[in-house]
């Protein structure tokens, strides 16, 4: 760990806070708090949504299994990188307990001071997997809709940022799996791609004929004779 990266966290961690940014980075570090929305999100999108919207929501699942399964996971054995919070005195930000989760929304944040772990502990701070799972999805959303993906990047940023906020993750943690969540879009977007263009005529010829690729703009449907 570079002097630049430990400076750098406790700027985060321990300087530049508050009440709002408390809740706020907690709250995006919560995959537990807003899963509900993201799973209705989902199911809505997939029932109501269009070719593009189902193809990017199918894209999205492929890409987060091969970020998981084939880079997370397998990174995290190889590092064995320890969490700040396993091996510094640093400000860790959590709610309270509640059931339904989401009412924890409404309680006093709790905040504590973590302990230096006196035994070896299992290190799984490098990747961050909330890091590159977000950037994967960001990435698949661009690739289908550019610039009207932005509210996606924009919560995709602000869970980089609580992940170090929280104590979870150092900097370069998160830094270097925006790239691995990156590959693994890249990766799926590729094969979903490739796979479109040998079975998509086959199988879907109706619309094929309007969406010669994945992500471009259909075109105008044949005029019936």
């Amino acid at each position: 760990m570079s002097g630049i990266d430990q400076k750098l966290f406790f700027l985060i961690n321990q300087e530049w806070t508050g009440p709002l940014a408390d809740r706020l980075m907690a709250t995006l570090s919560s995959f537990g708090m807003w899963a509900p929305l993201l799973f209705a999100g989902f199911a809505l999108g997939l029932v109501f949504g269009g070719f593009r919207m189902r193809a990017a929501l199918l894209c999205t699942g492929l890409a987060l299994c091969c970020n998981e399964v084939a880079l997370v996971n397998p990174l995290k054995q190889l590092f064995n990188r320890a969490r700040p919070n396993q091996t510094e005195g640093v400000r860790v930000v959590t709610f309270q307990k509640a059931s339904p989760k989401f009412m924890a929304l409404f309680k006093p944040m709790k905040f504590r001071t973590s302990k230096t772990a006196k035994e070896p502990v299992e290190g799984r701070s490098f990747p961050s997997g909330h890091t590159s799972n977000t950037c994967a999805v960001a990435v698949v959303f661009w690739a289908f809709f550019r610039r009207r993906s932005w509210p996606v990047w924009l919560v995709a940023v602000g869970v980089w940022y609580s992940r170090v906020y929280t104590g979870s993750h150092w900097p370069s943690d998160v830094f270097f799996s925006i790239f691995i969540g990156s590959a693994a879009a890249g990766l799926t977007l590729f094969w979903a791609e490739g796979c479109w263009r040998r079975r998509g005529a086959k199988w879907f010829p109706a619309l094929y004929q309007r969406y010669p690729t994945l992500w471009t703009q259909p075109q105008p449907a044949a005029p019936q004779p």
